[in-house]
């Protein structure tokens, strides 16, 4: 009986110990649940990717012709016949003009040409009447009737002398006059070079001045000054196309390179160079000397190794990033090189389809247990 008794006892002391070890082996497990930190993860993946170089750069014309009006007289402008962006050809009217108070002076201008041409008509007339004169007398001197000194003094009166001169002041007067009426008619400014309008300083109905003027880029092409580093010297060759990108609304155009300097600008440390611009005749009327621009070098690479920029995390110059691997986030050094501000190439330490964590890495450890709850 008092065996009986220790066997139960025994077991008593058993089943309690058994009862009590269950709780403890639950509260491990709910701890090793709690240690896992919850992140999302990206796959490493090829793609293709695009290098681009921003280099500053500015328009200019091949050449600037500034086109004024030679007015002798105060003048206004009647017609506007050119426009910014307009592509001009030799003996083109840009603008025409009314010269102002010329009404006076055409009016006096004919007066004294008619003065003169009465004057010369009746001096015509006299001298006419000279020369029969003339032919009478020579004919009564030949029979004595008049004497030398008569026959000469009819001479002189036909001499005509007088005419040349009356001829002369005539000439003159119908030249003023002539002139005058001239004024009457539009002046205009003429284009004595093709090319495209880069400005028009003249609006219609004013008075020009001065400042009244056409700017014409002579044969119409606009060009890129930019400085190219020495580093980048050998990617660029002269004819290749480039991308320009206008710095006041971003607008985008292409460009051929047509010269890079053979020495280095000592002011600049930089190889200058020259690109012309391709544009139709709306880019024509947006783009003129002097804008600020953007020359943007692109360089293709060849597929690549990327992931998410953020998953990348630096320790000097030490990078590394986190690989989810079968619950676990393990520390993985990489070396890193072109990087967009949206993904980073990777050329060592990863492979094609590594899951690396993307959110979530700023808190890990190298060897802790994570849960991944977004991404692939």
């Amino acid at each position: 009986m008092k065996r009986i008794v220790i066997l139960i006892f025994v077991l008593t002391i058993i089943l309690s110990a058994c009862q009590s070890e269950k709780p403890v082996n639950n509260e491990l497990e709910n701890e090793s649940e709690q240690a896992k930190l919850a992140v999302e993860v990206a796959s490493a993946e090829l793609q293709n990717l695009t290098n681009k170089t921003v280099l500053a750069g500015i328009i200019s014309g091949d050449e600037l012709v500034i086109l004024t009006p030679n007015l002798m007289m105060p003048a206004t402008i009647k017609e506007v016949r050119a426009e910014v962006g307009d592509w001009v050809n030799i003996g083109d009217i840009l603008l025409t003009f009314k010269v102002n108070g010329i009404d006076d002076q055409i009016t006096l201008a004919k007066a004294q040409y008619d003065l003169a041409l009465a004057n010369y008509n009746m001096q015509m007339d006299n001298y006419n009447f000279a020369l029969d004169n003339l032919e009478r007398t020579r004919i009564l001197y030949q029979n004595g009737a008049v004497s030398k000194l008569e026959l000469e003094q009819a001479e002189l009166r036909a001499s005509g002398n007088q005419i040349n001169t009356l001829q002369q002041q005539l000439n003159q007067a119908k030249s003023a006059y002539d002139i005058q009426l001239s004024k009457t008619k539009d002046k205009t400014l003429v284009a004595t070079v093709s090319g495209r309008v880069t400005a028009v300083n003249a609006t219609i109905e004013t008075a020009a001045s001065p400042q009244t003027s056409v700017a014409v880029i002579k044969d119409g092409k606009l060009k890129v000054k930019f400085s190219l580093p020495e580093s980048l010297k050998n990617e660029l060759t002269v004819g290749e196309q480039l991308q320009v990108v206008l710095k006041a609304d971003q607008s985008s155009y292409s460009a051929n390179l047509t010269q890079i300097a053979p020495a280095v600008n000592p002011k600049t440390a930089m190889f200058d160079c020259l690109a012309v611009l391709n544009l139709d005749d709306s880019a024509d009327s947006v783009l003129s000397a002097g804008m600020n621009v953007d020359v943007v070098l692109v360089d293709k690479n060849t597929e690549s190794l990327v992931i998410p920029v953020d998953a990348v995390k630096k320790n000097g110059e030490e990078s590394y990033v986190f690989i989810a691997k079968d619950g676990i986030a393990k520390k993985q050094v990489v070396q890193t090189a072109f990087d967009n501000g949206e993904i980073i190439e990777i050329i060592d330490g990863l492979a094609l389809n590594d899951k690396v964590v993307v959110v979530g890495q700023d808190f890990l450890k190298d060897g802790q247990a994570i849960e991944i709850v977004g991404g692939e």
